[in-house]
């Protein structure tokens, strides 16, 4: 039986945006302390964070970023809406879920060759309701975008090495490596063509090894309107692509 109760939700918090120097951060956090006042037994206590630093420790090339979040998650789809920041109507469908991440990077160019990224990834997700649902992921990413004789032909190639660890003592690995060729037919129209391989445990025991191959397409009719699309043939099957992006004065658009 459903019954009205009057919450209180007293919420101290902290929140700071500044920069100096070569760092930033952006941080939002509140600890929301729920008080019902008909039914004590659901007083209860929720986080909220949203933080971001970054930090260029060496300049123009060596940089660290690091984030955090917490909030209110629901564990299943089926179960019902949960709001992200504070959850008043307390059930088992509700968890709070924390993530935390650390990305240190090297980024530069190779003369006039090509510009370059190598990016570590390590972050963490843990969940109040169970272990099992938390999980541990490193991540190497390594890009090289670069030009051609001709001014109209570009190339890319981007590399990345992927390891899951599960709370329940599951796993993932995942490498992929992936090379774009495009071509401007016009100022404002470019098309690619995409290949690679890709090895990956998620459908067996084992690793398997995939190729990888499909066609891109980027229309930038102004310097405030871009459209995308690409489509892949991936292990998994096909894979498409699309994004639209638009600013005006006063809004900006997109849509994935």
């Amino acid at each position: 039986t459903n019954k009205s109760d009057l919450i209180s939700d007293i919420s101290p918090g902290i929140s700071i945006d500044g920069s100096g120097g070569r760092s930033k951060l952006r941080l939002n956090y509140q600890l929301h302390n729920l008080i019902y006042a008909q039914d004590s037994s659901r007083n209860n206590t929720q986080n909220s964070l949203n933080a971001l630093g970054t930090l260029e420790a060496l300049e123009n090339w060596f940089f660290i970023e690091a984030s955090g979040s917490i909030s209110q998650q629901s564990i299943s789809a089926f179960g019902g809406a949960t709001p992200t920041t504070v959850n008043t109507n307390a059930n088992s469908n509700t968890t709070e879920t924390s993530t935390y991440r650390i990305s240190p990077y090297f980024r530069g160019s190779l003369g006039s060759l090509a510009d370059y990224q190598l990016r570590y990834n390590l972050s963490s997700t843990s969940s109040k309701a169970n272990a099992g649902f938390g999980s541990d992921t490193n991540e190497l990413v390594a890009t090289l975008k670069g030009v051609t004789a001709l001014a109209s032909l570009g190339w890319s190639l981007d590399a990345s090495s992927q390891k899951v660890k599960f709370g329940n003592g599951r796993s993932n690995e995942a490498d992929r490596l992936r090379g774009v060729l495009s071509y401007k037919v016009t100022p404002a129209i470019q098309v690619s063509l995409i290949g690679g391989r890709e090895a990956n445990d998620y459908l067996t025991v084992n690793k398997e090894s995939h190729s990888t191959k499909g066609v891109g397409f980027d229309w930038e009719p102004t310097d405030r309107t871009k459209v995308s699309a690409s489509r892949e043939d991936r292990f998994f099957g096909k894979s498409n692509s699309y994004s639209f992006t638009h600013r005006t004065a006063g809004t900006a658009w997109k849509y994935l």
